[in-house]
């Protein structure tokens, strides 16, 4: 069985590790100042690997395009943002829909986008 693991740069790995996982309802894996990870689910490993001089993204432009993001499905968007803010995250949008499938973007403390959003779908 195959077995993959997503590692993102950033500049303080136990930082970004603990966010997701606060923020996810996770569980801490390792960590250290140079390597943290996160389980997701029991199966998922999402780890954060420390970069010297670190450039987070600037988005929404390309200049230092957003390098990955995660969309997160949230039962409650509002509720999840208002959590994540607590959490260190910064907003870079409003929320854009507020119909049936409300979103919102927001970054994590290493400057990452990531969506809170309603519904997963594929369209």
């Amino acid at each position: 069985m195959l077995q993959t693991e997503t590692v993102i740069d950033c500049p303080d790995p136990l930082v970004l590790a603990r966010f997701y996982a606060d923020l996810l309802d996770a569980e801490m894996g390792a960590g250290s100042a140079n390597w943290a990870r996160v389980i997701v689910g029991g199966d998922l490993l999402v780890s954060f690997q420390r970069v010297e001089n670190y450039l987070p993204p600037l988005w929404p432009t390309q200049e230092r395009g957003q390098q990955m993001h995660f969309d997160i499905k949230a039962l409650g968007v509002r509720a999840t943002r208002e959590r994540a803010l607590s959490l260190g995250a910064t907003p870079l949008s409003e929320i854009l829909d507020p119909g049936p499938d409300e979103w919102c973007i927001l970054a994590d403390p290493a400057g990452h986008p990531f969506c809170l959003v309603s519904n997963l779908s594929a369209d």
